[in-house]
């Protein structure tokens, strides 16, 4: 199976250095191993972004990216056509016929993105209150590192365009928020579209004045990633804390051998300062 850890922080810098907007600056960390091959990524970036308040409603962001990659594979774990005796069955003995040898390989990568973000009142994301949305781009792979496992090959990766918007409009007199989300990725021939809904209720508000009351808020909802999987998925909020879940049905025509199995994915989350607040 595909195993996949990922983990992100950030946070603001020099903000007293800083008069007509905040610096922050990040650490993301990823990892993943698939299939009998033992096929690996492992990647740790460094982030720096900017925000600027351009008015009450509209903020713009901007953030740059570099990391390293490790790309790894166990060769000796794979099997080749050529080692079928055609009595028994596969022969690691057998030689495979391949030419290229397989080996591991980094890289250095390099991105960049912006981010705008609109709010008709001064709350955040989170208020079931008003409209909330942000609309980014991004472009992954400037530098174009070689992205392939053949020692005798110098194939580069594409660079990878990323757009991604969603909002969140509370309905009036209501503890109910609808969150629509989109994502697009782009990379060479490639291409993915997550289009869904959630839809937040808010269980109980923030006590106003002694805060000893934590808001609380539960998010259902799914997505629909394009001729490939079906995502129910489920939120919980309290305060600072978030914890979700969500499983990929695989609906393409993938399902003859998948038999409609996915992926479980649990994301945990922490803000400080509170959003809520």
């Amino acid at each position: 199976p595909y195993t996949t850890y990922a983990a992100a922080f950030d946070m603001k810098i020099f903000s007293q250095k800083v008069s007509k907007g905040s610096l922050g600056a990040g650490l993301s960390a990823f990892s993943d191993k698939a299939g009998d091959a033992e096929m690996g990524t492992a990647q740790v970036n460094l982030m720096l972004g900017y925000r600027s308040k351009l008015d009450e409603r509209n903020i713009i962001s901007a953030g740059i990216q570099g990391g390293f990659t490790q790309r790894s594979i166990n060769s000796e774990a794979m099997q080749w056509g050529n080692q079928d005796d055609g009595i028994t069955g596969f022969d690691a003995g057998l030689p495979s016929g391949e030419s290229y040898d397989f080996g591991n390989y980094s890289y250095g990568d390099f991105s960049g993105g912006l981010m705008w973000n609109y709010s008709s009142n001064q709350k955040t994301m989170t208020s079931n209150d008003g409209l909330k949305a942000n609309l980014g781009v991004a472009l992954f792979h400037l530098n174009k590192p070689k992205g392939v496992f053949y020692t005798a090959s110098d194939e580069r990766l594409y660079a990878k365009l990323v757009i991604h918007g969603q909002a969140l409009i509370g309905l009036k007199n209501t503890n109910i928020a609808i969150q629509p989300k989109v994502l697009w990725l782009k990379q060479g021939p490639s291409n993915e579209i997550l289009l869904g809904t959630m839809v937040r209720y808010t269980l109980k508000e923030q006590s106003k004045y002694t805060g000893l009351i934590k808001e609380t808020a539960l998010s259902l909802g799914g997505y629909y990633r394009m001729k490939d999987a079906f995502i129910p998925a489920i939120l919980f909020e309290m305060a600072n804390f978030a914890i979700g879940f969500s499983y990929d049905i695989n609906v393409s025509d993938l399902s003859a051998a998948s038999s409609g199995k996915g992926g479980a994915e649990i994301s945990l989350r922490f803000v400080n300062p509170n959003p809520f607040v």
